[in-house]
């Protein structure tokens, strides 16, 4: 299940499901800053590769085509206490399986704390823990804004959140209150570095005094952005868009040849500086993964979602909903009218923005590092 980089000492491991996620992108966050405030600890890196590298492609991929495909499925089996207690004994059998690699990674490279910024890889250490007398710190790092019952488990050391909703339901499911801290979602330390929007737009070569529209669904490309293009492109406003399909190659290919004559659409596919991109928006229109929210709320720009898939994007959407941060917008063909709108009363943008500055927690992942360090700090003085 696991892949690592090979070193002689470590100091932390972050374990996550795949590289190309949210959950990677938390624990590259966490570990920046951690590198910031003292570059001497070691840091390495666990994704799903290391056990099954096959399987866990096909588990990837299945997963793609349950939430695309049938999402009604996913929706049935996420968070479902029927299900949980259907699969104990298969996911029991699976953490048998896998302690022997896990036994490996961690007698060869001895790490003083574990981090998981997933629930499957925690669960996996803390079934270890439980059963091999693992006396090492495992912290949780929850990278949504509700949790789910998979999360529940009396072997994670600390629980980082990112509301006191998360904090209550841990409470209400038996885990001690010392053991919970309401960090915020930890987004890279460079999202607190803004440049100027015209500048920005310059940087991907767009029209610096064009309201610009950012479109993205994450690494995958997941919300329907051919869809969202066939009702926009013919949108009469002077608006600019910025599509970034992350590794969707087939998305950037068809983009590409649909609208190779459009010159108000700049198309990029994976791209590192997504900061830079959000400065150079005024508005967004993506799905309700945790990071990509979080990251918008950082940039305090407005948000639309679209078509949020079952699970935990349906509970990020909540949230939004709840505290009037973002436009849901689950029929493609209304978001001519929203954005048409939008654009005519500049006022609502900011009042957007006002809000979405005051939920914001920039320095979520420096303090998620020091919790980090604390932890390591304490471990080496033992």
């Amino acid at each position: 299940m696991f892949f690592i980089e090979k070193s002689k000492q470590t100091d932390v491991i972050f374990t996550y499901l795949s590289n190309f996620s949210g959950h990677k992108s938390t624990a590259e966050s966490i570990s920046n800053a951690i590198k910031e405030l003292d570059p001497n600890i070691v840091i390495k890196y666990i994704d799903s590769t290391y056990a099954y590298p096959t399987l866990s492609a096909v588990i990837s991929q299945f997963y793609l085509e349950l939430i695309i495909k049938t999402p009604q499925i996913w929706d049935f089996v996420y968070n479902n206490p029927d299900v949980k207690k259907a699969t104990k004994e298969i996911r029991e059998l699976f953490n048998i399986m896998i302690s022997p690699k896990l036994s490996k990674i961690l007698n060869e490279y001895n790490p003083k704390v574990i981090v998981a910024t997933h629930a499957l890889p925690a669960n996996i250490i803390a079934y270890y823990k439980k059963q091999y007398k693992l006396n090492k710190p495992l912290i949780g790092v929850i990278t949504d804004y509700g949790i789910h019952s998979y999360w529940f488990n009396n072997e994670i050391d600390l629980y980082m959140v990112a509301t006191k909703e998360i904090y209550d339901e841990l409470v209400k499911n038996d885990i001690p209150t010392e053991r919970i801290k309401i960090t915020g979602i930890p987004v890279n330390p460079s999202f607190l570095n803004s440049i100027d929007k015209n500048f920005g737009k310059k940087y991907f070569g767009m029209n610096p005094r064009m309201f610009t529209i950012m479109i993205i669904g994450g690494s995958q490309g997941l919300i329907p952005v051919i869809e969202i293009m066939k009702y926009l492109s013919n949108l009469h406003l002077p608006i600019q868009y910025l599509i970034i399909t992350g590794k969707n190659k087939n998305l950037f290919r068809e983009l590409k040849r649909n609208y190779k004559d459009k010159k108000n659409l700049y198309i990029f596919g994976y791209i590192k500086n997504i900061n830079i991109a959000m400065d150079a928006s005024d508005l967004i229109i993506t799905k309700a993964g945790g990071i990509t929210i979080t990251e918008s709320i950082t940039k305090k720009l407005p948000m639309i979602i679209v078509q949020p898939l079952p699970g935990q994007e349906k509970v990020n959407t909540k949230f939004l909903i709840k505290n009037k941060l973002a436009i849901v917008c689950e029929k493609i063909s209304d978001l001519q009218d929203i954005i048409y709108n939008l654009y005519n009363n500049p006022k609502r943008l900011i009042i957007y923005r006002n809000r979405l500055s005051h939920f914001a927690k920039p320095y979520a992942a420096y303090e998620c590092a020091e919790y980090v360090i604390n932890f390591i700090k304490r471990c080496s003085n033992l």
